[in-house]
């Protein structure tokens, strides 16, 4: 992390309500998507969570502990961005939120979080959508981009929503370098224009 973001992160703790926080997607709110997925447990990690709390501590493998620290690291993280985000958190408790959300990418927790068959499914749906046009895509990611749109979907039509933001904003940017490009052919025929006369 660069030491200007973090210095900014500093300052921006100490100052009422404002909030940065990282994400892989410029469209969707970063925080929403955080906190929609660090509280998402599994059936599986449920049932793992579950059955690791049962066992006696002498009776647990160095795997499994280290299995526990990171379900009660991920609940843990899960209350501190909704602390986060009702805007009650210490200077210190704000700084992990950030230093957390620049090392870590929504993107892998998202997919860590999905079954294989999950992915698999979801990658199909995109594929087909790469045939939609740059509109259609983007009246789909619209609608379902708002918080209270976006707080009732699936966490399966979550992630292919966010994969969806991240093709239009491929296609925005790709549009933006033609049109740039398109603008620089004009300046440089003005140019040749005005040296001919």
């Amino acid at each position: 992390m660069s030491e200007f973001g973090r210095t900014l992160a500093k300052l921006t703790a100490k100052s009422d309500g404002a909030k940065i926080i990282h994400g892989d997607n410029l469209i969707l709110n970063p925080l929403m998507e955080w906190n929609k997925w660090l509280s998402y447990e599994t059936k599986e990690e449920r049932e793992r969570k579950d059955l690791l709390n049962h066992l006696k501590p002498n009776e647990l493998t160095e795997d499994q502990l280290g299995e526990l620290r990171y379900y009660k690291r991920q609940e843990r993280l899960s209350q501190l961005f909704i602390k986060y985000d009702q805007g009650n958190c210490t200077q210190d408790e704000y700084l992990e939120v950030y230093d957390y959300t620049v090392k870590h990418s929504i993107m892998d927790l998202m997919i860590r979080k999905l079954t294989k068959q999950e992915l698999v499914e979801a990658y199909q749906i995109i594929e087909n959508c790469k045939l939609l046009s740059r509109e259609e895509l983007m009246d789909i990611r619209d609608n379902y981009k708002q918080d209270e749109n976006y707080a009732t979907l699936s966490h399966f039509d979550a992630f292919v929503l966010h994969v969806l933001c991240d093709m239009c904003s491929r296609l925005a940017h790709e549009k933006c370098v033609v049109e740039i490009a398109s603008q620089k052919r004009l300046i440089n025929d003005a140019n040749d224009y005005k040296t001919l006369i």
